[in-house]
């Protein structure tokens, strides 16, 4: 099984050489390398038509060397595992399977398989920006999950072997891995391993996971650290993520449109507001109220509801009864790089059973000399 056999349609970088069957095997040097078959036109090259040679490139569109090993595939997401030997192409993402050496193998495309130890899963043709169907593979399994997309091109460059100065390549398969973050059920969202790129997906209004992630580029080890930390901090609220949390349209829309009061950040004040509604089944917003004490003369009430005004309509399928949960922070750099969080919280009874999402926060950094801050907690009704 250490070597595989293909059958390529793909053209060289002269589009009158054609490749037919190419073999992935290893050479004397323990390198993974591809070789086919190409047949030149007598048209382009004045050869006979029949002359051929051998092209060697190095590596393979393949995830694994040997190519075809021992794994598993799910059909769906609730069906069970299904052992078969394996192959995963990393240009077009097609997954092989072969039941048994007496069956041929086929292409399939299951909701999640498991090879080499890794776990891929599916993805939608919509997600990820990518137009064909894709699989990543699942890095970290949490509530908040990292995932790993892996891809495949031939670089149709000659390269000299580096062990045999008499051969050379006539080009090599570069990998190019990217990372993504999803947070419950929420779509998947690029992420590059920098801290900067974290802060941006794991909102953390506290500040506190921020403070843990090191400056320096990140490893794919102290990305799983992290995510795992940041689960631990999650409070269970926002892990009842229903339809809407997922609707990335509410939370940008909200995002864009919900803002920092002037009149607070010229007073150093910072809150948290707690806004009610509801989703009829038309998908109309409704009853929007505030359940948090009334932030009187510094406009954080006004900030959430006049932006709620403006979305009067989501998706029918959001028919339901919910609670927004807005964060404003504050950061006034002349004084501290401390970033002010508000610690006042909703007690349960006052959330009237509905649904709480995800906390949307609204940050503001500035620098004024002289500014003291604090947390605004009005009163209630």
């Amino acid at each position: 099984m250490n070597r595989f056999t293909i059958l390529s349609a793909l053209l060289f970088i002269r589009a009158a050489t054609a490749w037919g069957q190419c073999t992935v095997t290893k050479d004397g040097f323990g390198q993974v390398v591809t070789i086919c078959e190409s047949y030149v036109s007598e048209a382009a090259y004045r050869f006979p038509a029949s002359s051929h040679q051998q092209v060697m490139l190095l590596g393979s569109e393949f995830y694994t060397f040997p190519v075809l090993q021992k794994g598993t595939i799910q059909l769906d997401e609730s069906g069970k595992a299904i052992p078969c030997y394996l192959a995963f192409n990393l240009v077009n993402h097609e997954v092989t399977c072969q039941i048994s050496k007496d069956i041929a193998p086929k292409i399939v495309t299951p909701y999640a398989f498991t090879i080499n130890g890794n776990t891929f899963i599916r993805q939608p043709k919509a997600m990820l920006g990518i137009k064909y169907e894709a699989y990543v593979m699942l890095v970290y399994n949490g509530q908040t999950k990292l995932l790993k997309s892996l891809t495949s091109r031939l670089i149709q460059k000659s390269i000299r072997n580096g062990y045999e100065k008499s051969s050379s390549f006539e080009g090599y398969y570069q990998t190019k891995e990217r990372y993504y973050i999803q947070i419950g059920d929420t779509p998947p969202q690029p992420v590059s391993l920098t801290k900067r790129s974290l802060e941006t997906v794991l909102r953390d209004p506290s500040g506190q996971l921020s403070a843990t992630i090191p400056d320096k580029r990140l490893t794919e080890s102290d990305v799983v650290k992290i995510v795992t930390n940041y689960d631990s901090r999650l409070p269970e609220t926002t892990l009842n993520n229903t339809q809407l949390s997922n609707d990335i349209g509410f939370t940008d829309f909200l995002q864009k449109n919900v803002k920092y009061p002037n009149i607070a950040w010229n007073n150093g004040a910072y809150g948290r507001v707690y806004a009610g509604f509801d989703v009829d089944e038309t998908g109309q917003i409704t009853n929007v109220k505030l359940l948090s004490p009334d932030n009187v003369g510094f406009g954080f009430d006004q900030a959430v509801t006049r932006a709620f005004e403006k979305l009067s309509k989501v998706k029918s399928d959001y028919a339901g009864n919910y609670v927004l949960p807005v964060t404003f922070t504050y950061t006034n750099r002349s004084v501290s790089s401390t970033n002010n969080v508000p610690i006042n919280t909703l007690p349960a009874d006052r959330l009237e059973g509905r649904t709480v999402l995800p906390e949307l926060v609204v940050p503001v950094v500035i620098s004024k000399t002289g500014l003291t801050s604090r947390e605004v907690w009005g009163y209630y009704k």
